[in-house]
């Protein structure tokens, strides 16, 4: 086990690399110059090359990504152009709202997807299984904005009942957001536990035990639901890091404070490290979502062996 995770982690060390190497060549060659930007259609041209020389945007590209690389192996991710604040401040002031947005999605979708796929599984064929297909669909189908847009018009304009931007209402807050960013996912999860306990519920040890008289909570949610968790905990643990990174329209459209409208905010104004900094701390969490995944499958199947 200890060698496994040893081998996972140095295997994240080139991925993360090239990561930030992608990121930093798609900035760079991005139109746009953040110099010019920060300063204003006024600066002169001897303003503007002091102030590129001042944040090391006159050196070569190599040479520039290599600078970068070292300050992030020391733990500096760099100073936002904009603000002059620290980049490593600007993401831990924005990324708890992230994760308590993405938190919130997934609760819903494990307290929504798993039941409704379970519940479809064994009511195969009937009206509950054709509805739950039909919301798995449009779950599916809808852009996210495109649903955030829709609650803010019926929930905040059409019957106002809910707030539908920022977060200082408390966990009212959290509904609209939430269940946008939840809504794919959720048909995602759905659809599969769909599949998977359809296929459990043929196995000769499922039918084994409905012969021996089990109850139907007994035989479903204990047996059929646990032997099928492994691919349904695999999507849940890849889909949170996909809520934490996919946040970015959910998060503009209802004016949310996390580190999606942060990266949005950022690119617009041309602030290289804030996004550059962003999208490598995503990275990582996705990394380690997905080492934490690996590892709870010893827990659900003591058959599973890391070699």
């Amino acid at each position: 086990m200890y060698a496994y995770v040893i081998r996972r982690l140095l295997w994240a060390i080139p991925v993360l690399i090239g990561i930030t190497f992608t990121i930093h060549t798609v900035l760079s060659l991005t139109p746009g110059d953040p110099v010019r930007i920060m300063l204003g259609e006024t600066a002169t041209e001897a303003q503007i090359e002091a102030a590129r020389a001042e944040i090391g945007l006159d050196r070569p590209f190599l040479e520039r990504y290599g600078f970068y690389l070292a300050n992030v192996v020391r733990g500096d991710l760099g100073e936002s152009y904009r603000n002059k604040r620290a980049v490593a401040e600007e993401i831990r002031d924005a990324l708890p709202a992230t994760a308590q947005l993405a938190v919130a999605a997934l609760v819903l979708i494990v307290l929504l997807g798993i039941p409704s796929g379970v519940m479809s599984a064994v009511y195969r064929g009937t009206w509950l299984d054709a509805t739950l297909n039909i919301l798995s669909l449009v779950g599916l189908s809808m852009p996210v904005f495109w649903i955030g847009l829709l609650l803010i018009y019926f929930f905040g304009f059409t019957w106002p009942v809910l707030p539908i931007g920022g977060m200082r209402d408390g966990l009212a807050s959290f509904v609209l957001p939430a269940f946008t960013l939840a809504l794919n996912s959720y048909a995602m999860i759905s659809r599969l536990t769909r599949s998977e306990v359809l296929e459990t519920l043929g196995e000769d040890y499922i039918r084994t035990a409905r012969a021996k008289g089990l109850g139907f909570n007994v035989v479903v949610w204990r047996h059929a639901l646990k032997a099928s968790f492994i691919p349904i905990i695999t999507v849940i643990g890849l889909q949170f890091g996909l809520l934490m990174g996919g946040a970015v329209l959910t998060e503009t459209v209802f004016s949310w404070p996390g580190i999606g409208r942060l990266m949005v905010d950022a690119i617009m104004t041309r602030d290289l490290l804030v996004v550059q900094g962003a999208v490598l701390v995503l990275a990582i969490i996705f990394v380690t979502v997905n080492l934490a995944v690996d590892l709870i499958y010893a827990f659900l199947d003591p058959r599973i062996r890391f070699a």
